[in-house]
């Protein structure tokens, strides 16, 4: 049996904040955040101002690192990587800056070159994503970086002064800014696209972002929206959303604009200048929205410190699945195999002409058998509702948000008949209803099926649908009463349901 690995601790110094992350790696190599903080640095203003990070600078960042040491050794890393990006990298003081971190993290500080921070932001902030091509930017407080790639394979990079936290030193001084140096920022920032070789995105080509900043206007559009859980990976933000809300920002006084639900406090005077040169490359490119990322450079960094950065979006899914059975103690995962077996055979026979639909939903049922015994864990009786809560709330790589909110509201369904479904608006809406009920349903016959079965053996199922009755044949099946489960079956597929043992 291979030994688990310690946790490994990344800090990330950027132009704006620093940040601490401390991993564990789980079953098939999938990460698990044990231990995080952040401090906002604010590094860029010095170098912005002087060319230099400065000594008040230094002595802030000197007692955040101080604490991040005590975060990584309590959560029992041995391993700890420093980096550091725009900021550092271009400041005059940075071999003493370099120096003042090895000391107090008794590890060497690695300063990211452009190309080196796109590479890693790329592959942590596309893994788990399933989107083949494109453009993907990663929007720092100091630097845009911005990645073509094709295939999942990045083709070129460029990196630009274009931080959030830069642009707004430098063009918002007014508060709220004016409209004058709106179009100020708008021109600077069109210059620097206009010198990219850069087009309108291909058909199926998705522009991907990550970063503080893209992620506050997604959780700003979370709250509009009242979308369900708080996972952002995966989350899409329209342009008509991502307009209307630069639209919002850029005429409220900071006090006010740090009062906006989901946006970051320390983000509220850096926030206008950042949506807007989000804005200006999702026109440059022509994108109809933007795929959020969760993950970046850190991921990207930690994958490559353990030799794992490269994975298909198949992989990822299944790691993560994995890797939350595992923290559940007695799931058996090859029984939640064989019942997603059981239940993608019954939905192939019982849910015909549902189109795309109807694809989505076998892929997750399929999902939803697998996972459905975490919430035995919780408590018997109510599993299906445990299990939706515990899915919902799972960092479940390799799913976007609507898949996520799919097979927990699937999970949900399964608990009772006509349960309340609004609470997965607008990822699952009232058109999927019935699509629910009927995958709900198929859940609760494989699971039931299953449970009468020897253990360790896969029923056969021969089933026939003829007029209003169907009847389903499995091997291995000594007795089956229908109970609830009967009259409930009839109610949704309009179906007599007869098994016979």
């Amino acid at each position: 049996m291979r030994r688990a690995r310690p946790p490994l601790a990344i800090i990330d110094i950027g132009s704006n904040s620093a940040r601490i992350v401390v991993y564990n790696r789980e079953a098939g190599g999938h990460l698990r955040i044990v231990a995080s903080a952040r401090s906002s640095l604010r590094l860029v203003e010095g170098v912005v101002e002087n060319h230099a990070i400065g000594e008040a600078a230094m002595e802030r960042t000197r007692d955040v690192l101080s604490d991040f040491r005590a975060i990584a050794l309590g959560a029992g890393a041995r391993a700890i990587r420093v980096y550091a990006t725009a900021a550092v990298r271009e400041a005059s003081d940075a071999a003493g800056f370099a120096r003042l971190v090895g000391r107090t993290m008794r590890a060497p500080l690695q300063i990211l070159d452009g190309e080196a921070e796109a590479l890693y932001g790329f592959h942590g902030a596309l893994r788990g994503l399933d989107s083949r091509s494109g453009l993907l930017f990663d929007l720092g407080g100091g630097s845009l970086q911005l990645t073509e790639f094709k295939e999942r394979e990045r083709v070129q990079s460029w990196s630009l002064p274009l931080g959030a936290l830069r642009l707004s030193r430098r063009y918002l001084e007014r508060d709220p800014p004016t409209e004058k140096q709106i179009k100020s920022l708008r021109s600077h920032v069109d210059g620097f696209l206009e010198e990219l070789p850069l087009k309108n995105l291909r058909p199926g080509a998705r522009l991907v972002g990550t970063g503080g900043t893209v992620r506050n206007l997604a959780k700003i559009e979370r709250f509009r929206e009242k979308t369900p859980g708080s996972r952002l990976h995966g989350h899409e933000v329209s342009r008509e959303s991502l307009e209307e809300i630069e639209a919002e920002l850029r005429l409220l006084p900071r006090r006010k604009r740090a009062a906006v639900l989901g946006l970051s406090k320390d983000r509220s005077d850096s926030i206008v200048a950042g949506a807007v040169v989000i804005a200006r490359l999702v026109d440059w490119v022509g994108a109809r929205d933007i795929l959020v990322s969760g993950q970046g450079l850190r991921e990207g960094l930690a994958y490559a410190a353990l030799g794992e950065m490269d994975a298909d979006p198949g992989s990822v899914r299944a790691t993560s699945i994995e890797a939350l059975l595992s923290r559940f103690r007695g799931v058996d995962a090859a029984y939640g195999e064989r019942r997603a077996r059981l239940a993608a055979t019954l939905f192939a026979r019982l849910v015909r002409h549902e189109g795309e639909r109807g694809r989505l939903f076998a892929e997750a049922l399929e999902h939803a058998a697998r996972v459905l015994d975490i919430g035995r864990a919780v408590d018997f009786f109510d599993r299906h509702e445990h299990a939706a809560r515990i899915v919902l709330a799972s960092e479940l790589d390799g799913f976007s948000q609507v898949e996520v909110a799919r097979i927990a509201a699937l999970l949900h369904a399964a608990d009772e008949e006509g349960i309340d479904l609004d609470e997965y608006n607008p990822l699952v809406t009232a058109a999927d209803r019935a699509t629910v009920e009927r995958a709900a349903v198929i859940l609760l016959l494989a699971d039931d099926l299953l449970e009468r079965a020897p253990r360790g053996t896969t029923p056969r199922l021969d089933v026939t649908v003829q007029g209003a009755r169907v009847t389903i044949h499995p091997t291995r099946v000594s007795a089956w009463r229908p109970r609830g489960l009967g009259e409930r079956f009839l109610r949704t597929f309009k179906k007599e349901l007869v098994v016979d043992v």
